[in-house]
């Protein structure tokens, strides 16, 4: 619904400017497609009420952690996140975004926003 509307105005992001909609009358000369010919495929996910985070020696749990690393997380400032749980779902989320920028070629990544580098702090790669 985000991306829609964003594609729909004036292009904010990069990736509007590549995928605008077919309606919208501020079309990029970068063009590569319209909005609604995408189609989004998920390999991947998981919801917070899935209770898929657990400490390490929870068995049956797809994601399970060390108590030092718990201890770190809970010392870390991580956006608007109040409990390590929730520090637990974005560090996962992460994770899993990082894989799915591994398998997407360089010419077709379209995404500026930052990711993990949020969480170690980094931009525009250097430290």
């Amino acid at each position: 619904m985000e991306h829609e509307k964003g594609a729909s105005g004036t292009p904010v992001l990069r990736f509007h400017s590549l995928y605008p909609a077919n309606s919208n009358t501020a079309v990029s000369p970068v063009r590569k497609g319209y909005f609604h010919h995408l189609h989004q495929y998920v390999g991947i996910g998981f919801e917070q009420s899935d209770n898929c985070i657990s400490t390490l020696g929870n068995h049956g749990k797809l994601f399970a952690w060390e108590n030092n690393v718990l201890d770190a997380l809970s010392k870390y400032s991580l956006h608007n996140c109040s409990s390590v749980k929730e520090k637990q779902y974005h560090m996962v989320s992460y994770a899993l975004e990082l894989g799915y920028d591994l398998m997407i070629s360089p010419n077709d990544n379209v995404s500026t926003s930052p990711g993990f580098e949020s969480v170690l702090q980094v931009y525009g790669g250097s430290a």
